[in-house]
């Protein structure tokens, strides 16, 4: 009884350190990697506990190989934004103010009735009330309702540059070249690779937040 104890404790410890290490998002919403590394974790982390039969280094080893796994694919994915959109995806527009986008719809398998209880349960009462909506990589659902004492905005704005890098499909959708963008880098007196974000808004205006020095 005492050696179940002690291979618990051991076991309950490295999962706290490898939640902590893996980040706080893996407590919230989930994208499909994490949720199956969560969902092995968890059996792996059964067995150790449950069979002391088994050495618990033998137990150990598979368990901090597949948080090693994450975090090096959560390195692999801030510093390769090509690598990021293959592994996680992008957020898909559903609603394009008020109309929904069939064939997006299509593609996720949502039914018109999956679209209308996300969009109630944003506070809104029909499509023609939503400015956007858009499914994010992690599955989760954002709305942005329309306001109905000024016009709807005519695009929705795109972040064309993340973190030093241009997104070339959001800079092609938001129907801009990459001349006109870094020239509008030039403008605030920043170079590419110092730019934090940058969203292209309507009208081909542009903000961009550069990077804190460290």
């Amino acid at each position: 009884m005492l050696i179940s104890f002690i291979r618990t404790i051991t076991i309950y410890a490295l999962l706290m350190l490898a939640m902590r290490l893996m980040g706080k998002r893996q407590l919230g919403d989930l994208q499909p990697g994490e949720l199956i590394i969560t969902i092995i974790i968890s059996d792996l982390a059964a067995i150790p506990i449950t069979d002391t039969g088994i050495p618990l280094l033998q137990g150990l080893i598979p368990l901090i190989t597949l948080v090693i796994c994450e975090l090096t694919v959560s390195a692999i994915s801030l510093r390769s934004m090509g690598f990021r959109r293959r592994a996680l995806g992008s957020p898909i527009v559903v609603i394009d103010n008020g109309t929904v986008v069939q064939q997006n719809l299509l593609r996720l398998r949502f039914t018109l009735d999956d679209l209308l209880g996300e969009v109630r349960g944003c506070g809104c009462a029909s499509f023609a009330d939503v400015a956007f909506a858009i499914v994010e990589t992690d599955g989760s659902f954002s709305v942005i309702a329309a306001d109905p004492s000024a016009p709807p905005p005519e695009t929705l704005p795109r972040m064309v540059v993340c973190d030093g890098k241009i997104d070339k499909n959001e800079l092609s959708s938001a129907g801009i070249n990459e001349d006109a963008l870094l020239e509008a880098i030039n403008a605030k007196r920043l170079t590419l690779k110092n730019v934090f974000y940058c969203f292209c808004l309507a009208d081909n205006e542009f903000e961009i937040v550069g990077k804190e020095r460290g």
